[in-house]
């Protein structure tokens, strides 16, 4: 699930009434995801990291395990501008 939907699904499992178990957190993100794409955060190229670490703190407060099962960085077909921070971070294929 993208990280976005952590949080809601974190209360849904606390107001489980269903009894139906939950195990751990998984969550993807990519460069591309909304939190980073808004007006705030678009310029921080920590966004990422600051995503996740929120993430892990929600799944952590649940007592919930949490892991990070996929990851990609931008789409190599249509790479960010120059000087967008995510060229820092994702070295450019030829």
């Amino acid at each position: 699930m993208q990280t976005q939907y952590i949080a809601p699904f974190i209360a849904a499992v606390h107001n489980n009434t269903n009894s139906i178990p939950v195990d751990f957190v998984s969550t993807h993100f990519y460069p591309t995801d909304p939190e980073c794409q808004t007006a705030s955060t678009k310029s921080d190229p920590d966004c990422f990291s600051h995503t996740i670490l929120a993430a892990q703190k929600l799944a952590k407060a649940a007592k919930l395990p949490f892991f990070i099962t996929e990851y990609s960085p931008p789409s190599i077909e249509a790479p960010p501008p120059p000087n967008h921070p995510w060229p820092s971070r994702h070295p450019r294929v030829p």
